[in-house]
């Protein structure tokens, strides 16, 4: 005990002080910023080539005027069970102009057990549905900034891709099963990290608390002597 108190004393110096206020400080920034570190970027899959401009001048205020759709959420039930699995995929129009668009689900092996659309009314089924393995529909004129959206309960939790064809010109966006299972899987793993940083650092901050308590108090102590 007594040689443990000795090699606080010899840490309680200004240099130990100044380099444990620094470990704080690199400790405090890390756990206000893990959204930024633990962060996995997910890129939907495009057609190779189409993320190249054209050499036309015009192109970006063409662009400007163009619809654009992205599929920003997709969930699937993880398990399969005797009750139907349900089936979730969001569609927004990411662009600057009100436009249409043409999505297309390939369940694969699942099939439909039912299905719901929102907007209710702004949709047209082209073809596949209830008891089938596909599910084509046509959303006419979608706002910028809004969304569509699609429900399912299928026979098992499996798909095969979700498709999102602009009407007119624009770029194609497809989300396969295989990068929803990435996906997925990395979400799961930076919420995994993150509750180990958090673990970390907050056992970094209590013993740091601890060792400079102590140190306060001898240095009081010292003073105390000292008068």
């Amino acid at each position: 005990m007594d040689k443990f108190l000795k090699s606080l004393e010899r840490l309680a110096t200004a240099k130990g002080i100044v380099v444990l206020v620094i470990v704080l400080l690199v400790v405090f920034f890390t756990y206000k910023n893990l959204d930024f570190i633990t962060e996995v970027t997910f890129k939907v899959d495009r057609p190779s080539g189409t993320n190249e401009p054209p050499a036309d001048p015009n192109f970006r205020a063409q662009e400007n005027r163009k619809a654009s759709f992205s599929i920003v959420g997709a969930q699937l039930t993880p398990v399969d069970f005797a009750l139907p699995v349900s089936f979730y995929a969001e569609l927004r129009n990411d662009g600057f102009a009100t436009g249409g668009v043409e999505v297309m689900v390939d369940f694969g092996r699942a099939a439909v057990d039912t299905f719901e659309i929102r907007p209710a009314n702004g949709y047209t089924l082209i073809s596949g549905g209830i008891q089938q393995n596909t599910l084509k529909v046509q959303f006419p004129s979608v706002a910028r900034d809004e969304s569509v959206h699609l429900y399912a309960l299928l026979t098992m939790p499996t798909f095969r891709e979700v498709v999102a064809n602009p009407i007119g010109e624009g770029l194609q966006s497809r989300l396969t099963y295989d990068a929803y299972i990435a996906r997925s899987s990395s979400r799961w793993l930076s919420s995994d990290f993150r509750v180990f940083l958090q673990f970390v650092a907050g056992g970094i901050i209590i013993v740091m608390a601890i060792y400079l308590t102590y140190v306060l108090i001898a240095k009081l102590s010292i003073l105390f002597r000292m008068t």
